[in-house]
């Protein structure tokens, strides 16, 4: 058995990991607009960055934050750092 107050904070991550899973892409499209030279910096940087670091190089560039926002969302800074590691890998 579950209660109510589990059951609500299981249905809010669920939600939470929803919106960034939705949201990262549109992080590294925003990323993938700079020039190829830019980018290239930007994977060296992020690379050289502590694995705690990274979501904030994202955020600090902008890329997290959504076009109309005002400011960048760190849990999708995150899982956009991420995102650009695994695809400088398979460059």
């Amino acid at each position: 058995m579950v209660t109510t107050g589990t059951a609500q904070q299981t249905a809010d991550r669920k939600a939470e990991r929803a919106v960034i899973s939705a949201l990262t892409p549109i992080c590294v499209a925003q990323f993938k607009s700079a020039s190829q030279t830019e980018q290239t910096t930007h994977i060296a940087a992020l690379q050289k960055e502590g694995s705690w670091e990274r979501g904030d190089y994202v955020e600090k560039n902008g890329w997290a934050t959504m076009p109309g926002g005002i400011k960048p969302n760190a849990e999708v800074a995150e899982a956009c750092a991420s995102e650009l590691l695994k695809l400088a890998k398979r460059s």
